[in-house]
């Protein structure tokens, strides 16, 4: 995706997980609507995801502090994060969003909803 759109981002594995919101996210739309806490889902994940880009990231809690830790590390070689279901990055003066999941999870439908900007039934 580099090359495309200047991000880091490279497909990693492909299995189902737990993930869990990361509220700490650059991303206003997912605040106060509601989502999930954690999710289960069958996805293609992302590696090499900076911290304030992931929405849901498998195996790990994101606070503001290890968000900043991640910052420290990114210019290392190997990503030690845990790779994201869920992504949504700035590129230019848009947004570049990666949803992995591959089986149309309904538990997603709100995720969908708050990266489009739109209202969240229930939120």
């Amino acid at each position: 995706m580099s090359s495309v759109w200047s991000l880091p981002w490279r497909v990693g594995s492909y299995s189902r997980e737990d993930a869990l919101l990361n509220e700490a996210a650059s991303t206003d739309r997912i605040r106060g609507v509601g989502l999930p806490k954690m999710i289960n889902v069958m996805a293609v994940y992302l590696q090499h995801v900076s911290a304030k880009d992931k929405i849901y990231a498998r195996g790990e809690r994101i606070t503001p502090r290890t968000m900043t830790q991640q910052l420290l590390e990114q210019y290392e070689e190997e990503d030690k994060s845990g790779q994201a279901a869920v992504a949504f990055g700035s590129v230019g003066r848009g947004y570049l969003g990666w949803i992995g999941d591959v089986n149309s999870e309904e538990e997603l439908d709100p995720v969908y909803l708050a990266l489009l900007g739109l209202p969240v039934v229930g939120g």
